[in-house]
């Protein structure tokens, strides 16, 4: 997913049968909304130009509504809005923009992810002008006393990346994962990439404590792809802010990649976090060789680190704007994790 722009705070409003929106004056009541086409229910204040999905449901301020009855989410901040995909002709929409991000991952199956929809899977799609532009697709998953949500795609049509709905389709599964009674959404992602570490770590708060090796075929370069687990925890309030204090860097240790052999796992014990270097722009790199050094370097550490008792639970950019390194930060593992 894109990862611009800052952490979008869903605070939604549960309407009920004839309950009014917004202010007294411009409100509709709830049963004449499901008269209107869904693209159409979008409601705003125009002298109030501020982020809605910050001021949900204030006096005064752009609205948008999470309507859980009608499976309709709106957002207004960037006019597009995000609802949940039931019918043959929405998910075919879906196989479109997939195929277009993934061409060679094969087909989808229309009637799995059909069926998934309606027992306790989640598929979301976000629309802008009446046109489908990105998707999230996730689906149930199980360990002995344990349910929660896989999510398995979010894309955005590469017309649309970089304009926060990859976000907003991340805080919508997440309050749709709650709505269905889960505690935790899980997901993996590329370790070396650094602009959706950003996001999921530092502004929505998820943590990432196991390292799958080889987790799909070698790209076209060779590189073996190995993904971060990653976890959600939506009962875990405090976990979303993922904040750490001003003097953090007196009380880091921070990896040199270029003397990882020295690296004596007994020192970090010492400190309450270690700082661990990583490219801030994975797409920049052009030479294989360096591609391929830092699998290497990061693979190495990082499965180390988790099995130490370590876990990833922010990435700080670099103050410095030419520089090429972000760093994550880990910390103790807070948790017992379950798989």
């Amino acid at each position: 997913m894109d990862g611009e722009g800052g952490r979008p705070e869903v605070r939604d409003r549960h309407l009920r049968d004839g309950q009014r929106l917004g202010n007294e004056g411009d409100g509709v009541d709830l049963p004449d909304l499901f008269h209107l086409h869904p693209l159409h229910l979008i409601f705003y204040r125009s002298d109030c130009p501020v982020d809605p999905s910050i001021q949900m449901g204030r006096p005064g301020s752009v609205y948008s509504y999470l309507l859980m009855s009608a499976g309709v989410f709106l957002l207004t901040d960037n006019q597009v809005l995000i609802k949940r995909i039931h019918t043959y002709e929405e998910l075919k929409e879906v196989a479109v923009i997939r195929h277009e991000l993934w061409p060679n991952d094969g087909e989808v199956a229309l009637d799995h992810m059909k069926f998934i929809s309606n027992h306790g899977g989640i598929i979301l799609g976000a629309y802008r002008d009446d046109q489908m532009v990105g998707y999230a697709y996730g689906f149930p998953g199980y360990q002995p006393n344990k349910v929660y949500l896989i999510l398995q795609n979010i894309g955005i049509l590469p017309a649309y990346q970089h304009q926060k709905i990859g976000e907003s389709l991340m805080q919508s599964v997440k309050e749709e994962a709650k709505n269905l009674g889960y505690n935790e959404i899980i997901w993996t992602y590329e370790p070396l990439e650094s602009v959706n570490a950003y996001v999921y770590l530092h502004k929505m708060g998820a943590v990432s404590s196991e390292y799958l090796k080889n987790c799909y075929e070698c790209d076209e370069d060779g590189l073996s792809v190995d993904r971060f687990l990653t976890r959600w925890d939506l009962n875990d309030s405090g976990q979303e802010s993922s904040e750490i204090p001003d003097n953090y860097l007196d009380q880091s240790y921070k990896i040199d990649r270029n003397d990882l052999s020295k690296l004596n796992f007994a020192v970090l014990e010492r400190y309450p976090y270690v700082l661990i270097p990583v490219p801030s722009n994975l797409k920049t790199i052009r030479s294989r060789t360096e591609l391929h050094g830092w699998r290497t370097f990061t693979r190495s550490l990082f499965f180390q680190l988790f099995n130490q008792g370590w876990e990833v639970f922010n990435l700080i950019k670099n103050e410095d704007p030419d520089s090429s390194i972000h760093y994550y930060v880990a910390r103790k593992r807070r948790k017992k994790i379950f798989m």
